[in-house]
């Protein structure tokens, strides 16, 4: 029947299927996944009351991708839809706590299509989110904040900074913000929350800027290796220490 040749499909698509994917592939798996996946109703709570409407468990979107061919194990299902979530705005958690898990008791629900963002451009490039990271701290407002009756210095909201992203912007929409604060957070190591407990979130959560010679930055292997000189440094290193000699470890 048409699952069946969907799923031959799928499974011919993307049998490699790993972090390099196509965005095309991602695309059509998008289509099947909105089509076909397992949705419920239920009531959840977003923070000022309760709203209804249908959602769909971390647990049934991964059964689905595996089930589907997109995946052959449930760890890879699981990267291939946040994938979606990040390069689509696709979905999202229902109070947008998590990102996608493989847990039956986490919710999640479709995007408005109308609020999707599909793979904003460059907003993962690495010189792009250097400059947004440096207008992000020149122009998020850090002061004295309150969170449970306590008083934390040299912090800034969640919330208030999804804002400036939004009109300063960086950012087409609030989901938009998010996405693009949680890339400066883990791949430049800008801010962190005041208690290392939460990503960024659109919410009166703390974050605190983290000093420039503490910050670790990750980016795609070929943006490291411009933004290092590893051939000069190799030579230099050989240099120093004298290949050939024996070396320990705190002397390299």
């Amino acid at each position: 029947d048409g699952t069946d040749d969907s799923s031959e499909f799928l499974r011919d698509e993307c049998s490699a299927c790993d972090d390099a994917m196509e965005l095309e592939q991602l695309e059509h798996i998008c289509n099947i996944f909105e089509k076909g996946v397992n949705m419920t109703r239920r009531k959840y709570y977003i923070g000022i009351g309760y709203k209804g409407g249908p959602v769909f468990t971390g647990s049934d979107a991964v059964s689905f991708l595996v089930d589907n061919g997109c995946a052959n194990s449930r760890g890879k299902a699981l990267r291939i839809g946040r994938k979606m979530a990040y390069e689509f705005a696709l979905f999202h958690h229902e109070n947008c706590d998590f990102d996608l898990e493989d847990r039956k008791n986490l919710f999640y629900k479709f995007i408005s299509p109308d609020q999707r963002i599909i793979n904003p451009p460059k907003s993962h490039d690495f010189a792009t989110l250097i400059t947004i990271a440096d207008a992000f701290e020149e122009g998020v407002v850090v002061g004295s904040n309150m969170y449970k009756n306590r008083t934390f210095n040299n912090t800034f909201v969640g919330s208030n900074a999804v804002t400036f992203l939004v009109s300063s912007q960086m950012a087409k929409t609030r989901q938009d913000a998010v996405r693009i604060g949680q890339l400066i957070m883990e791949k430049h190591g800008v801010f962190q929350h005041i208690a290392r407990k939460h990503k960024f979130k659109d919410k009166h959560l703390l974050y605190r800027f983290v000093p420039q010679k503490r910050r670790v930055q990750t980016c795609h292997i070929n943006n490291f290796r411009d933004a290092i000189p590893i051939e000069e440094t190799a030579q230099h290193f050989i240099e120093v220490v004298k290949l050939g000699n024996v070396f320990s470890g705190s002397q390299a």
